[in-house]
């Protein structure tokens, strides 16, 4: 390839280096390392290239030193490949691009995260450092039974990455772990720059069966001007000392992600105009695993009205949610811990968009200190949509924010989740995005000491799983009355918490409960009374003539095993360790026919 430097397949190169050079007005390319492993690129500067910088050409490139180098002025080949938020262009080779990922040309392109990035900085590109998902290697490796994209970063410390990322609204990063590039079915490289995720292992041989999940770890980064600092679509992530400026959003960390020791400086002295929608951080909505600790929010200022309710997502804020879709819930998925707040308004740290959709009124944040909410304590912050998560009279509403912040009294205060699946009324096979609730289908109820009779509710929709508050009892009505089938899965239930599940049936009904499970229970049984299901193990039920009551909980897995764990902060797996079967059979029913029966 015509490149100015490039090492072609020279397997293990220790004594290989390019070292104090410089690269400028380059067509094609800086240094180029190509099947050859542990070689040395350090003190080198470009300039005014064209396609990937510093770029490892196949996949299979490990334990490569990339050191104290720089990389600007970097132009794609071609126009720039557009995105926003999870999609991007899909480019394919042809005679215009040989590699359709220089359509995203970035100055450091990592193809195999196995190496060691240190000390580097790069300013400008469609992104400034880019590792892509490569399933398989590419070039004249792509016949061995290997997986780039499994590898996770031997080292990336001590770099910088600045004024990027421009190209993907809302989705690409100064630096971008995303992106897939890959043969389909025709054999044509093909480069999607969309949301693609990695799945991080101690090996990329294929066929290792003893590879072991491996975090990728990012430590001591600087980020500035950027559309975001870091955009990573992986399943897991650590970030250690990250350091944004000017930066419309810090980071987007997906599946298990720690953001630790962090500065979060929405406007520097830096002379550039005022970046308008600052988000800090955003929390995802579904399925992820997310602890912020040690982190300083620094420099928000208000750009809209404090009462102007549609400008308000315009404006600055420390942190955000997400709570645009209802098929897409959110579970106990966000934590904060010792958050520090310099030059930011108390109405300006957390904001939470309320829409009608599941995830706007089931979203909870555990500020497991109180320095998130300023409450000193710990405090459950969760959304204000309805008094859903007004767990007792002392806790406070935060109107600024839409959401209630309550204490965190005891270990049985926990977020827990649970999906209620009904044949024909509550299913994934929905999966409807309505905000009007046209597919509410029913409301659950706060119910319990201190809890007023019927006023701390939320909807129910056709889309399976409810979040909300353990320590405390639900009462489940459907609109159409009470069904005669339903699954209940407990997705999350952290260890020692419980929900008391009750639903109303007419008297006479009887019920069969049976437990669905990979490890040995108990079967459920029927008891005399309340409290010996209160006081139970969570395979007992009672019914009083009027209401069904289950304790729903897991006792079976501790937390050691079923949580994700940093900075003393957990935020809890989800998994259905077991699911209850539930059949009712209420008198007067034509069996087969009717599936709802009036309590």
């Amino acid at each position: 390839a015509r490149c100015p430097f490039h090492f072609h397949q020279l397997g293990n190169c220790p004594e290989c280096f390019v070292r104090d050079c410089s690269v400028y007005r380059s067509y094609f390319r800086c240094v180029a390392i190509h099947a050859s492993n542990l070689i040395t690129v350090t003190r080198t500067t470009s300039f005014d290239v064209v396609g990937h910088c510093y770029y490892l050409e196949e996949g299979v490139e490990e334990n490569n030193t990339l050191s104290f180098n720089f990389a600007g002025f970097v132009k794609t080949v071609g126009r720039p490949i557009w995105g926003s938020a999870q999609a991007a262009e899909t480019v394919v080779e042809s005679a215009n691009i040989s590699l359709p990922a220089d359509g995203a040309a970035s100055g450091f392109y990592i193809t195999n995260a196995y190496n060691r990035i240190i000390g580097d900085a790069a300013r400008g590109g469609w992104s400034a450092c880019s590792c892509p998902n490569l399933p398989t290697p590419i070039g004249f490796s792509k016949d061995l039974p290997f997986s780039p994209e499994r590898r996770g970063l031997l080292e990336f410390d001590g770099n910088t990455m600045h004024s990027s990322a421009y190209f993907f609204e809302a989705g690409g990063g100064c630096i971008y772990v995303g992106g897939k590039l890959y043969y389909a079915s025709n054999g044509k490289l093909t480069y999607d720059a969309g949301r693609n995720s990695r799945s991080t292992k101690t090996s990329g041989w294929t066929a290792d069966s003893n590879a072991k999940d491996e975090w990728m770890k990012f430590t001591n980064t600087k980020a500035f001007l950027c559309e975001m600092g870091l955009s990573h679509w992986g399943d897991r992530l650590e970030v250690v000392g990250f350091e944004t400026h000017d930066v419309r959003r810090t980071a987007q960390l997906f599946g298990v992600g720690w953001l630790d020791s962090a500065l979060v400086n929405a406007k520097s002295g830096n002379p550039v105009p005022n970046i308008d929608s600052i988000r800090g951080f955003q929390y995802y909505d579904t399925w992820v695993q997310t602890i912020l600790s040690n982190v300083t929010f620094m420099n928000i200022w208000e750009t809209a009205p404090v009462d102007d309710s549609n400008l308000w997502e315009y404006d600055n804020r420390g942190i955000i949610t997400m709570s645009h879709s209802d098929s897409q819930k959110p579970q106990g998925i966000a934590a904060i811990v010792n958050a520090k707040w310099v030059n930011v308004p108390y109405h300006l740290r957390i904001k939470h968009k309320l829409v009608n959709t599941g995830s706007a009124k089931y979203y909870a944040i555990v500020d497991w200190d109180g320095s998130g909410s300023g409450t000193g304590r710990p405090t459950m912050i969760g959304s204000a949509y309805s008094e859903w998560w007004r767990l007792d009279d002392q806790c406070t509403l935060q109107r600024d924010w839409n959401m209630w912040l309550c204490d965190i009294r005891d270990e049985s205060r926990k977020v827990g989740y649970i999906n209620f699946l009904v044949p024909n009324l509550i299913g994934s096979q929905f999966q409807n995005e309505d905000r009007t609730c046209l597919y509410c289908v029913g409301n659950m109820t706060l119910f319990g000491p201190g809890i007023p009779t019927g006023q701390r509710w939320t909807d129910v929709t056709a889309n399976p799983g409810v979040g909300g508050s353990t320590g405390l009892g639900w009462f489940f009505q459907v609109h159409r009355g009470s069904p005669t089938k339903m699954d209940i899965k407990p997705s999350q239930m952290p260890h020692g918490t419980f929900v008391m599940l009750a639903i109303p049936y007419p008297a006479g009904t009887t019920f069969s409960i049976t437990i669905d499970t990979w490890i040995n229970v108990p079967a459920v049984t029927e008891v005399n009374s309340f409290a010996e299901v209160l006081n139970g193990d969570g395979f007992k039920y009672y019914f009083d003539g009027k209401h069904l009551y289950i304790k729903v909980m897991n006792n079976q897995v501790t937390d050691q095993y079923w949580s994700w764990y940093r900075a003393g902060v957990r935020v809890y797996t989800q998994d259905v360790v077991y699911s209850y079967s539930l059949t009712a059979n209420c008198p007067g029913l034509t069996a087969g026919t009717d599936v709802y029966c009036n309590p």
